[in-house]
């Protein structure tokens, strides 16, 4: 049955790819797991969600383009002298 929920969430969520879906579907995400789970280990787990499907990755991302735009420019700047 929880699996059934899960996919209907996932579902829904890839049906609206709107700008602010993601608001819709992590809301929905929240109202639907919180009869089974309650609302706040429901509303745990959205944030895990969202920590781990963008926030996490948007600074790995980050770190790894300073890291290689600054050994760039160490490279550049020894190529040069």
């Amino acid at each position: 049955e929880l699996l059934a929920i899960q996919i209907s969430v996932q579902v829904t969520m890839e049906m609206f790819p709107l700008p602010g879906g993601a608001g819709l579907s992590e809301n929905m995400f929240k109202d639907v797991l919180s009869v089974i789970f309650g609302l706040s280990i429901a509303s745990a787990g959205m944030i895990f969600i969202r920590l781990f499907s963008f926030y996490i990755p948007l600074v790995l991302c980050g770190l790894i383009i300073c890291i290689s735009y600054i050994k760039n420019s160490i490279n550049k700047k020894k190529i040069v002298r």
